[in-house]
């Protein structure tokens, strides 16, 4: 039996200083254009060890450093980071325990701990928030959402908000991978709103909306952005 993507090679290994390299190419563009270094994913906060041995360098350049994490993991992961990385873009999903494992199949205890003493901690974030038709674009979910913001004493540390709605740009990786996998719907132009309007409010920033045909990675194939 054969499955096609199966046995293709789709990424690659590269040690510190090679990665390095690549990335000080690029300092002058990062200078230009106010951006910086994104370490995403999966999920980079596995991989603390390896990013830890680059942040030094990258902060003696004065190179912005950013992680994208859904934030399932040990809290000392963040603990080992959080001085060197100047911003996290953290997805938050579904507030409700029961929901949350019932679509992800994890809690999501751990992911608002970690959320949660980050903002006590006054780190600066990017509040992301994934929607999907169907799965968390109820007046509830965003109900919800808000009072576990408004539960936090330091939530000015948020100093970002974007929304992203639900494309179907990845389902090209899962066929070349010959994986299968579930079939979503973009949420509608109103709760899209409700969501800008109602946690904007809260955090008393302007949300920003990515574009349904945009990829909502912010990091490229060598982690910049």
């Amino acid at each position: 039996m054969h499955c096609n993507g199966i046995d293709k090679q789709v990424g690659y290994d590269i040690d510190g200083l090679e990665l390095l390299k690549l990335l000080y190419r690029d300092k002058s563009l990062y200078q230009k254009s106010d951006g910086g270094v994104t370490f995403s994913g999966g999920e980079p906060m596995l991989q603390t060890d390896y990013i830890r041995s680059l942040l030094p360098y990258l902060k003696r350049e004065n190179i912005h450093v950013a992680i994208d994490t859904a934030g399932n993991v040990p809290s000392s992961a963040y603990q080992s980071l959080s001085d060197e990385v100047d911003l996290f873009l953290f997805d938050l999903k579904i507030i409700d325990p029961v929901k949350h494992r019932q679509h992800t199949g994890v809690s999501n205890k751990q992911i608002l701990k970690n959320f949660t003493q980050l903002v006590a901690r006054q780190q600066p974030i990017e509040l992301r928030l994934p929607v999907i038709k169907g799965i968390n674009d109820s007046e509830a979910d965003i109900k919800q959402l808000a009072s576990f913001l408004l539960s936090l004493p330091q939530r000015a540390s948020i100093t970002e908000l974007k929304v992203l709605p639900y494309h179907a740009m990845g389902r090209s990786k899962y066929q070349q991978l010959g994986m299968t996998t579930a079939i979503f719907e973009a949420p509608d132009t109103s709760i899209l709103a409700q969501y800008q309007q109602t946690i904007g409010q809260v955090l008393d920033i302007d949300p920003t909306l990515a574009s349904s045909q945009s990829n909502t990675c912010t990091g490229g194939p060598d982690g910049v952005r």
